[in-house]
C-alpha cells in the first residue's frame, strides 16, 4: 500500500490504469487471505487482501480505515480485478527482516509507473494513536475511546483486563450482550 500511494501521487486519474503488477515476497502471497481479488463481503476480507488494499491506496492515496468502509466502490473493485501478484526473489530472500514490495502500474497512454520500497515504513506511535482514536470514536464515542486509550496506557496497574472489554463494547450493546449470555445460560 505504501508503494501504491507513491505511484498514485504520479497519476492524474486512476481511470487511466489498465494493468497493475505487485511484486512481493512469497510469504505475503502465500499467507491465507492475502491473495484474494474478491468479492468482498466483510471488511476483514478486504483488509487481508493485497489486491483490495493496493487498489484502495491507489484510489484514495492513503491507508486509512475509511478505505474499508465501502466494499462495493467500483473504482477500487476495478483495480483489484486488474491486479496480478508476482513473486519477487529479492523480497523473498529479505523476508522477514524486511517486508518490501513494488507496485507497477500500466496506463492507457502506454506509460508505466513503478515504485519499489525495500521495507515497510512503520507507523509512529502518534500515527497509531490517531488512527485508533478516529476508528474507535466512530464506534464507541470519543469519551469511551479516550478511556480505552487511558486504560491501555495503564494496563500494568490492573489485576485483569475486563474493564477494557467493557469499554470497547459499543454503547447500548452492553446490556444486550449480557441478556444474550443470560438466556444462553438459562437454556443450558
Amino acid at each position: 500500500c505504501q508503494a501504491a500511494i507513491r505511484v498514485a501521487e504520479e497519476i492524474d486519474s486512476v481511470a487511466a490504469i489498465d494493468a497493475i503488477t505487485v511484486h512481493l515476497p512469497d510469504a505475503a502471497i502465500d499467507y491465507p487471505g492475502c491473495d484474494f481479488s474478491g468479492p468482498y463481503r466483510h471488511a476483514l476480507q478486504a483488509k487481508m487482501s493485497i489486491q483490495y488494499g493496493v487498489a484502495a491506496a491507489l484510489v484514495r492515496k492513503s491507508v486509512a480505515e475509511e478505505n474499508y468502509r465501502r466494499l462495493d466502490d467500483p473504482a477500487v473493485l476495478r483495480l483489484a480485478a486488474l491486479m496480478r501478484l508476482k513473486r519477487d526473489t529479492d523480497f523473498t530472500t529479505a523476508f522477514p527482516a524486511a517486508q518490501g514490495a513494488e507496485v507497477e502500474v500500466g496506463l492507457s497512454t502506454g506509460a508505466r509507473i513503478s515504485r519499489r520500497i525495500s521495507d515497510v515504513v512503520a507507523a509512529t506511535e502518534s500515527e497509531i494513536r490517531a488512527r485508533f482514536r478516529a476508528a474507535a470514536s466512530e464506534v464507541i464515542g470519543v469519551e469511551r475511546a479516550d478511556a480505552v486509550e487511558e486504560t491501555i496506557d495503564g494496563l500494568e496497574r490492573f489485576a485483569h483486563a475486563g474493564r477494557l472489554a467493557e469499554l470497547c463494547t459499543p454503547a447500548g450493546r452492553k446490556g444486550k450482550s449480557r441478556a444474550v449470555a443470560s438466556r444462553a445460560r438459562a437454556a443450558r
